[in-house]
């Protein structure tokens, strides 16, 4: 692939970098990565016109109806990248699985999405681009006419048709020409790089922005890349996880009342005591019977597990003449900040869709 300068790739963590899970998935699933959960991935966006995105299609995903969009727009020197912070301190050794699936709308001609790994060296768990290395796996060098002969023939890169990319098997250019690693005829397997280096590990960057990314870009300034990523599975040791990306189930949005009958919504945050949250009925659409009281979360981003019960009698609080689902919720795990002015909720009704609702807030004490 046409490269631009390589410093761009360690770049600081530009806008567009999303809050990340945590916590590695069980070996042996597939796990669904959506905005809603995100798994530990993580867009980060170098192109000001760059797009990083959870989507429907394009055509038929390997897994399903979903893939994420990595697109440079105008800026095909800069890049778009999802990363992921889970596999720091994996030995390249270790790896016995790596594969993912690509699609492409645009290119420069033979460039898909490829993966780079961050790798450390020296075993001194910080991240140093002249003591370390980065590998990278491009679709483009993955047959014997453009890369290494003596590796598994995957076929060519090609536009607009999904295709799986073993890794693992393929072939890897090191940054640093390490292991004789080069790109197009030089590219050398995992295995061959971890027996010239087998103390190298999989790494985060500075500020724990992940050592394992999926990326477009760092090509000509003139070049733009859209392409689409989905089915990645990571193996290590013989247990696998398979990462099926894609936009989620529908979202609804609902109405709420952050302590009801009050005003304004004043919320201590020293307060070690809960406050309580109202999920409104409409005639066209009951709380009380159609949202599952377990998934509800709420604070200051939505996401916050500070649920602590919902009450057993429905209450009218709006005096509508409908039931409303009151529940209380935890103010120290709500995390709610000085300068908040609305609460974010989030659940799941019984049919699977997900919920979200806002209210106006007034998070105090502030300095």
């Amino acid at each position: 692939m046409k490269r631009g300068p390589m410093t761009a790739l360690v770049a600081t963590v530009a806008a567009g970098l999303l809050a990340i899970g945590m916590g590695l998935p069980s070996a042996g699933t597939m796990v669904d990565v959506n905005p809603r959960h995100l798994q530990g991935w993580a867009f980060m966006l170098t192109s000001a016109t760059g797009v990083g995105e959870f989507v429907n299609g394009p055509a038929t995903p390997p897994l399903g109806i979903g893939s994420i969009r990595l697109s440079t727009g105008a800026h095909g020197d800069l890049s778009v990248q999802l990363r992921n912070p889970l596999f720091d301190g994996i030995r390249l050794a270790d790896l016995t699985a790596l594969s993912y699936t690509t699609f492409a709308r645009e290119w420069d001609g033979q460039s898909l999405p490829y993966l780079v790994l961050n790798v450390d060296l020296n075993g001194d768990g910080v991240f140093d681009l002249e003591a370390d290395d980065l590998l990278f796996f491009e679709p483009a060098y993955q047959t014997p006419v453009t890369g290494n002969a003596f590796l598994p023939d995957q076929g060519p890169a090609l536009l607009s048709t999904w295709q799986r990319w073993n890794a693992l098997a393929g072939g890897w250019w090191s940054l640093h020409g390490l292991a004789a690693a080069t790109p197009g005829h030089g590219v050398k397997s995992l295995q061959d790089y971890a027996a010239m280096q087998p103390a190298a590990t999989i790494i985060n960057s500075e500020f724990e922005t992940g050592g394992v990314r999926l990326v477009v870009g760092f090509g000509e300034e003139q070049d733009a890349f859209d392409g689409y990523v989905d089915a990645l599975t990571i193996g290590m040791q013989g247990n696998e996880v398979t990462y099926n990306f894609g936009a989620g189930p529908t979202s609804i949005t609902v109405g709420i009342d952050i302590a009801p009958g009050d005003y304004p919504n004043a919320v201590n945050s020293q307060d070690p005591g809960a406050v309580s949250v109202a999920l409104l009925s409409t005639p066209e659409f009951s709380a009380t019977a159609a949202i599952d009281p377990t998934s509800l979360t709420f604070g200051h981003g939505g996401d916050e597990q500070s649920l602590e019960a919902c009450l057993t009698s429905p209450t009218d609080v709006n005096n509508d003449g409908l039931l409303d689902l009151v529940c209380t919720y935890s103010i120290a795990r709500s995390a709610f900040r000085c300068d908040d002015t609305e609460g974010f909720l989030q659940g799941q009704l019984f049919d699977g869709r997900f919920i979200q609702g806002a209210d106006a807030v007034m998070a105090e004490p502030c300095p």
